[in-house]
């Protein structure tokens, strides 16, 4: 069932318009699947949209962010 839903958005758009009928139908799909099974479709969809290898996401840069103690003297 993944892998078929795999291949539907592989064949869809990003942005595709729906009408409300074809809405109601896809929440009532995505509300049956488990929590690890729309990880992996979230996951597959970053990685098409960012342009990465499905199971070799890129590393975090930790340099470029720190979380520092700020010591504020209030007068």
């Amino acid at each position: 069932m993944l892998q078929r839903l795999y291949l539907n958005c592989r064949q869809s758009s990003v942005f595709k318009i729906v009408t409300p009928g074809q809405k109601k139908a896809l929440s009532a799909f995505y509300k049956i699947l488990t929590w690890q099974q729309r990880l992996a479709i979230a996951n597959y969809l970053n990685s098409v949209i960012y342009s990465y290898p499905e199971h070799n996401p890129p590393k975090s840069n930790r340099g470029i962010c720190s979380a520092q103690s700020m010591d504020l003297e209030l007068e």
